[in-house]
């Protein structure tokens, strides 16, 4: 599992380096729904909190309340 988040958080980075919003967002997605499989629910938190950054970024209104909503769920 921490090979995979490196990987993951790698792929976000060069994804925002060469301006591909989408594929960050969906990176740190990715990410955090690992670590929900995981039971790691703060931290898939986090991971969905950068997501919504770049989903944002990228203007995916719906996906933003969508995530959103799942990572507030996952908090209480």
């Amino acid at each position: 599992e921490a090979l995979a988040q490196t990987l993951y958080r790698r792929a976000a980075q060069r994804a925002v380096q060469q301006a591909f919003p989408n594929h960050a967002a969906l990176a740190h997605e990715r990410r955090g729904r690992m670590l929900v499989a995981g039971g790691r629910a703060t931290e898939a938190a986090t991971a969905f909190g950068e997501a919504l950054v770049h989903y944002r970024d990228w203007g995916a209104s719906a996906k933003v309340r969508t995530l959103d909503r799942e990572r507030r769920d996952l908090l209480r």
